[in-house]
Formats: structure tokens, C-alpha cells, sequence
């Protein structure tokens, strides 16, 4: 019996399509920006003669690495050697003949490049073939499995010598978001018999992908090899040529164009991004083993965090450690997508808000940890809970700076107290003065004080990894720690300025940001505090109406004398009106249209957000209750 779609598939391509059409229509997907060397390196590239493949080598060329693109088609290849010789004339750039569909051809490729070089940097695993007929390789066996896995899978295990020879290598395997559909079908990998389905075949080689760099892994981890798999996501090339066709297309290009592809699809360019990550990123010098999808935040629109927070829930169950630690420092006047001042709602409501979503996935871990990247500006900070965007020619980049600062340690504080006594704890931390691009906006953006009284990444990283792992302060949250850069030793600061221990303004800040950044209640501290504010404005509410009852009533005054705008604008000053009239339902109409104008004002644009975690059902039942009457009533 052959493989068919079920319910559940179908609802997983509709859903990836959709996110998908999303993010390139909105732009959300971010781009690699580093701009390291690699002088030299060398660096090998399965199928780079057209799509990803061919753009992942140019943008290598920029960064002056030595690239081999290995290609089935040579025509082709030369064609795009120099079409990026083109574009990048000093491009150090070699064909080789490489058809992953013979083995042969795989042995004989590797034999050519081990006269050619002595070490391999990288290796990107790039090339593929997808949802053709069912054909079957020179070898014998199925067609996608025998190029997609097969025919890498023996590639790389020739090159592994080439790739011990190089300082650090990266074997880099491309696989795709498609693996979900996968299934390892060991006693029928071929898939023969009748069970042969293109998709559920492609499925099957991108899980083999996946599941290649994870044992590889575990193989290599006393090397000097790292491995990683990822999903470039849907991308304009011609993989999928052979859609809707029984016979070899060699050379083709799909028909698949037009509407479909203009709007769903990512150009090559933002579809390497994620190789380029892999391939480049120091970050992940130390890990391997690991599957990767570019996620794209950018802190300054509340809209962006809450589809990076939908993303990364899609891909795991928990978060054990969130460290908030983007931010940017003295920058002119600016101000976010959602009208706040740029380092307030960047360094503090940006995270303020990534963290509060990120909640459920953090109750979820054994012994959560959140780590908030303050720094010792946080001195200098006030909180302008009356002004806290600064306006009205009072900005000051380093003011503003230091007040977003002090607003990561009075968050760290506040959300301690009410995560008490669960899984999650949570630090704030001065990392000190580090060498970075955060100073691209003051005058020490580069020079030699920043090369001589500035730290390095490497320094200025370990009093955030000493709260992320070290097991003495498991049972500590709320506090801020810092290091004595002598002896690298780092330790709970316990005697802080006012401002930073002041736990009004804490709570003050704590309300002001759940205002301004649009969140539903969360947590008991904050039902309780809308049930008193709920409880005391029912009541004057039922007194309010009772009043007015009883004075249209009584009514003496004509309401069409007293003008409706006036009316609408003391009301929303906050006055006490008292509708006095000689008709009843003239001023009962009036009433409700204030009611209603004053109640657009509170609502807003305030988005509610459905609860999840770990609460039972008559915990979420209470909170959608009171988030309801918080609309209507406050």
C-alpha cells in the first residue's frame, strides 16, 4: 500500500505555506550580517551551480574563502563560476564534476580534490533533488534517498580525513522544513513495491539529513568537526523542476512560476542565509549535532517578537535558558514601529514582552533560567514613569540609555517576586565595558581606547554564562551579578543604588509595560491587582448609573442646549458629568455614546492574547473573565 496524506499533513502544509507567505511578505526574515574573513579557508559546496548553492559561494567569495562548487552538470557550473567571477572579479572559485547519484562518481570527486588540497574548512551538503518519478540512481537505488543521503553520506565520510586537518571544520547538511512528513523506512528504504510517493520520499531523505548530522555528531565529538543540519525554507529555485513529470528534465527549469512562487517563495539570497549562519557564526563554534532555522526578531516591533515567540513555539515544547541580551546604546532620537522611544522599547519592552510570552515554554523546563544583559549605566538611570519616552526636548542618549538599563534590573526584580516558588529564576548582570558594535552610535565606536580599556567577547560573556550554568546560584533569583575582571570572578552584587532596589517604581514600571506593550495577565500577582481594580470600578460604575438614573429622571435642563463634543471631551478629562434634562431618552442616548467613547479610549488598540501554561481550567476560565471586564470596565 502506498503512502497517502492524511489530515494532519494537510493541515501542516497549509500552515507552513501560510507562515511562510508571511514572513516574506512582511519581511520578517533577517539576514546574516557578519562580516568575518575567511582568508583563505576552503570551503566545498555540493550543487552550487544554480539556487542556494551558487549564492551561499558567492557571498563566501566575498568573505575570501577558497570554494569549490562540485556540480552534475558542468556547463552549468562553468556558467556559474562566472556569473559570481562576474560579480566579484577577485572570487577564488573552482569547478569540480561531482553526480551524488554514483557512488563512483562520489569516490572519483574525492580522489580529484585530495590532489588539489590537503584540508577542507567547510563542507556544505547543499545539492538535492526533489519529488521526481520513480527513478532509481546508477546504483540502484531510489532516486531522492540515493542523491539526497546516500550519495553525501559517502562523500563526507571520504573527506572526514581533509576535515581533521583543518583547525575547526563545519560539515553543514541541508535539509528542509519537510522532514516533519519523514519516516526511516529501514526494511523498505527504496521504497518498492507500490509504496513509492515523491513527497513522502523527499520526506524521507531531508529526516535522513537530519538524522545523518546528529550521529555524525556524536561520532566526531572528541574531533575537532562540528555538524549541523538546517531548513533554508522555500526557496525560488529549480528543485522542484520536476514536479508534474515522469521523464528526465536534464538542464530544465520548472513551469512552477508566476503568482505561487513570486509570493511564497524566498529568493536564493535570503534562503542562504541560514547556510551562511551555520557556516560562519562563532556562536556556534561549540556546538554540533544541532538542526537550525533562522528565526527573526527584531526587538523593536512588538509584532516581530510575537511571531518570533510563534515560531519558536512551533519548534520546541520548553526553553531552559532565555537570555535576553540585544539591545542598542546612544542612539540619536529614534523611535520603535510602535511609537516608543528606541532604547526603553528595544533594550527593555522588547524583551519585556518576548519574555512574558515565552513563560509557558519556560514553565515547561525542569529549572528554567531568564538572564537580563543590564550594565553598570543602570547607575546613572532614572524611570520617567510620567515621560518614559523622553519627549518634549528632554531625550538624552546617554539618559536614555540608562534608564532602559535600570529597567532591566527592576524587571529582573519585579518578575522574581512573582515567579516565586516556581521552576524559573531569573538574574540581571553587568557583562562590563566589551568591544563590540553596541557603541557604533558614540564616539568610541573604534580607536584606540576601545582596542586598549575595552574587553573582548570572550571576557565580557562570562558573567552571563556563570548565571546561565553555574549550580551556586540555582536557588537564587531577582539579584543582579557582575564580575571582578582580575580574577574573572563573578558574584552577586547585594548592595545596589536606591533606584535599583526601589520596589514601587518596580511595580509601577511592571504595570506601565503590560499597558504599553498589550499583554494579558499572567500571573497571580497581577489577577489579584485587576480583581481589587475590577471589584472597586464595578462599584463606582453601578454608583455612576444609579446617579445618573435618578438626575434624567428628575431631568430640569434641555440636553439639546448642552453640546454633545463638549460632553465627549469632559468626560474623556476624567469630570464628573451629570446629565440634567426634560427628556429621558435624548440623554440616555447621549450617556451611552460617551460610555462608549470613553470605553474605544481604554480599549485602544490592546490585543488579547489567549493564555497557555500550566494553569488548570478554572485558572484560565478566571483570567479570560477578568482580562473581559478589564476591557469593558476600566
Amino acid at each position: 500500500m502506498g503512502y497517502h496524506f492524511k489530515l494532519k499533513h494537510i493541515w501542516r502544509i497549509i500552515y507552513n505555506i501560510f507562515n511562510e507567505y508571511m514572513v516574506n511578505f512582511f519581511g520578517w526574515r533577517r539576514r546574516v550580517t557578519s562580516d568575518k574573513k575567511l582568508n583563505g579557508q576552503v570551503v566545498v559546496i555540493t550543487g552550487a551551480n544554480t539556487g542556494i548553492g551558487k549564492e551561499t559561494a558567492y557571498q563566501l567569495t566575498l568573505r575570501e574563502a577558497k570554494v569549490y562548487i562540485l556540480c552534475r552538470d558542468l556547463k552549468k557550473g562553468e556558467a556559474a563560476v562566472n556569473d559570481i567571477l562576474s560579480l566579484n572579479p577577485k572570487a577564488n572559485i573552482k569547478l569540480l564534476s561531482l553526480d551524488l547519484s554514483s557512488l563512483k562518481s562520489v569516490r572519483k570527486c574525492v580522489e580529484e580534490l585530495s590532489g588539489l588540497e590537503t584540508k577542507v574548512d567547510i563542507l556544505i551538503n547543499n545539492a538535492g533533488v526533489a519529488l521526481c518519478p520513480e527513478w532509481t540512481t546508477a546504483d540502484g537505488f531510489e532516486m531522492q534517498f540515493g542523491t539526497n543521503h546516500l550519495g553525501h553520506f559517502l562523500f563526507t565520510l571520504h573527506l572526514i580525513p581533509m576535515l581533521k586537518n583543518a583547525p575547526a571544520a563545519r560539515i553543514i547538511t541541508v535539509s528542509s522544513g519537510i522532514h516533519l512528513f519523514g519516516q526511516i523506512h529501514l526494511d523498505n528504504v527504496n521504497l518498492r513495491n507500490g509504496t513509492y510517493n515523491p513527497f513522502f520520499s523527499y520526506a524521507q531523505s531531508k529526516l535522513a539529513n537530519v538524522l545523518f548530522s546528529r550521529e555524525l555528531a556524536k561520532r566526531l565529538r572528541y574531533s575537532n568537526i562540528s555538524t549541523y543540519s538546517l531548513t533554508p525554507g522555500v526557496v525560488n529555485t529549480d528543485l522542484s523542476r520536476h514536479v508534474g513529470t515522469s521523464e528526465p528534465r536534464e538542464g530544465s527549469v520548472s513551469t512552477e512560476s508566476g503568482w505561487l512562487k513570486r509570493r511564497f517563495f524566498l529568493t536564493p539570497l535570503m534562503g542562504s542565509q541560514t547556510t551562511l549562519y551555520c557556516a560562519l557564526d562563532d556562536k556556534l563554534a561549540n556546538e554540533s549535532g544541532f538542526y537550525y532555522k533562522l528565526l527573526s526578531l527584531d526587538l523593536s516591533s512588538l509584532t516581530s517578537v510575537r511571531k518570533c515567540v510563534e515560531e519558536l513555539s512551533d519548534l520546541e515544547t520548553k526553553v531552559d535558558i532565555l537570555i535576553n541580551n540585544a539591545g542598542v546604546m546612544a542612539c540619536p532620537e529614534w523611535q520603535t514601529e510602535d511609537g516608543f522611544e528606541m532604547q526603553f522599547g528595544t533594550n527593555h519592552l522588547g524583551h519585556f514582552l518576548l519574555t512574558m510570552h515565552l513563560l509557558p515554554l519556560l514553565r515547561s523546563s525542569p529549572a528554567a533560567r531568564i538572564i537580563n544583559v543590564s550594565s553598570s549605566m543602570h547607575l546613572m538611570g532614572e524611570i520617567n514613569l510620567d515621560n518614559i519616552n523622553l519627549q518634549h526636548g528632554v531625550y538624552d542618549p546617554t539618559k536614555a540609555y540608562a534608564q532602559s538599563k535600570l529597567a532591566n534590573v527592576l524587571f529582573t526584580r519585579e518578575l522574581a517576586k512573582r515567579l516565586d516558588k516556581t521552576n524559573v529564576n531569573i538574574y540581571s548582570l553587568n557583562p562590563g565595558a566589551i568591544s563590540t558594535d553596541l557603541q557604533r552610535h558614540t564616539t568610541f565606536s573604534d580607536g584606540f581606547f576601545k582596542r586598549n580599556f575595552f574587553l573582548k567577547p570572550c571576557l565580557g560573556s562570562q558573567t552571563t554564562l556563570y548565571c546561565a550554568l553555574d549550580e551556586s546560584v540555582a536557588n537564587e533569583s531577582g539579584f543582579y551579578y557582575e564580575s571582578v575582571i582580575v580574577e574573572i570572578n563573578c558574584h552577586r552584587v547585594d548592595s545596589m543604588v536606591a533606584e535599583a532596589m526601589d520596589d514601587s517604581t518596580a511595580r509601577k514600571l511592571w504595570s506601565l509595560s503590560v499597558d504599553l506593550s498589550a499583554i494579558p495577565l499572567t500571573t497571580k500577582e497581577d489577577l489579584k491587582a485587576y480583581g481589587r481594580r475590577v471589584a472597586i470600578h464595578s462599584i463606582l460604575a453601578a454608583i455612576v448609573m444609579i446617579t445618573a438614573g435618578v438626575i434624567i429622571y428628575l431631568g430640569t435642563f434641555d440636553n439639546g442646549k448642552y453640546h454633545d463634543k463638549t460632553r465627549i471631551n469632559l468626560t474623556d478629562a476624567g469630570a464628573q458629568l451629570k446629565y440634567v434634562c426634560r427628556h429621558q431618552t435624548p440623554a440616555l442616548l447621549w450617556l451611552f455614546l460617551s460610555m462608549l467613547w470613553v470605553i474605544s479610549k481604554r480599549i485602544g488598540t490592546r490585543a488579547m492574547i489567549p493564555c497557555s501554561g500550566s494553569e488548570d481550567l478554572t485558572e484560565l476560565a478566571k483570567m479570560h473573565f477578568l482580562n473581559t471586564l478589564e476591557q469593558f470596565i476600566m
